[in-house]
């Protein structure tokens, strides 16, 4: 194209400006963020009708399916036990908060949340979030660099999106409704960390991996070492997937090694890295 497209969907500066003067982090060293909110939008509705009708549909679905409610169960208590959601007392209170419901995709097991769902006024909390600019490279410039040298060095972010936690102040956002059984009380719990499924999540969640190796570009001694690691984090992610090559295996470790002491937000990369045939 000779000439960039006109759009009101990329909020450069507005998503930028957000980030940089709301972002904090934990004395464990994990970022908190805001979620990236437009500034004239329509209201929210009420919206914990559908997401309780959903999980009615839900419940019957898992009760049908024995194999499915186990592993939505475990998938449920994993995600309260990592002390990613808390629960909401008392719970009845429901304005100024979205309820975002959810379902399983049952072929390859995972648990789905629907920001997109309609609150009453028809506004949903998708409608609310900017979006943000892509801040990755594109794929076939990391492809290309991949193939470059002898040495492949992969790695992956476990639970990307959970590394990073929500401000507590937008927490009420992300509401879910939850019982293991129908017998208990029906509970409401809000998402602790950013949500696969919201507009912003994927911005909030590589500008904090990238903001990551910006600030603790010092934890490694070697002045020239540090920059490869922080280039390395800044131009070899495609999302959560990590991927380049070196010319040999000392230098593959070298580099794995540092780009693994300047991303200590989380539990970790998990790097392989082999010579190529």
């Amino acid at each position: 194209m000779e000439e960039a497209p006109a759009t009101e969907e990329l909020h450069d500066d507005e998503c930028g400006q957000i980030f940089e003067t709301t972002h904090g982090r934990t004395p464990d060293g994990r970022y908190v963020v805001q979620l990236s909110l437009r500034r004239k939008v329509p209201e929210l509705g009420d919206s914990y009708a559908y997401p309780a009708r959903q999980f009615y549909w839900l419940e019957r679905r898992l009760i049908a399916d024995p194999s499915l409610r186990e592993k939505y169960v475990s998938f449920m208590r994993e995600y309260a036990e990592l002390d990613h959601m808390e629960r909401v007392e008392p719970p009845h209170n429901h304005s100024g908060c979205y309820y975002i419901p959810h379902h399983a995709v049952a072929v390859k097991f995972r648990v789905v949340f629907n920001a997109s769902a309609p609150t009453t006024t028809g506004v949903s909390l998708n409608d609310i979030q900017l979006v943000g600019p892509t801040l990755q490279d594109p794929l076939i410039n990391i492809l290309f660099r991949f193939r470059r040298y002898r040495v492949a060095v992969t790695a992956d972010i476990e639970k990307m999106f959970r590394q990073v936690l929500v401000a507590t102040a937008h927490r009420d956002y992300q509401r879910i409704i939850w019982r293991e059984y129908p017998s208990d009380e029906l509970a409401v719990y809000r998402l602790k960390t950013v949500t696969y499924g919201m507009a912003c999540s994927p911005y909030d969640a590589v500008r904090a991996l990238q903001q990551c190796a910006n600030d603790n570009y010092h934890a490694v001694p070697d002045e020239h070492q540090a920059t490869e690691a922080r280039e390395a984090i800044l131009n070899a992610f495609y999302v959560d997937d990590f991927l380049t090559s070196c010319e040999d295996a000392t230098k593959a470790v070298e580099l794995a090694n540092n780009v693994c002491i300047q991303y200590v937000c989380g539990p970790g990369i998990g790097f392989e890295m082999g010579p190529r045939g």
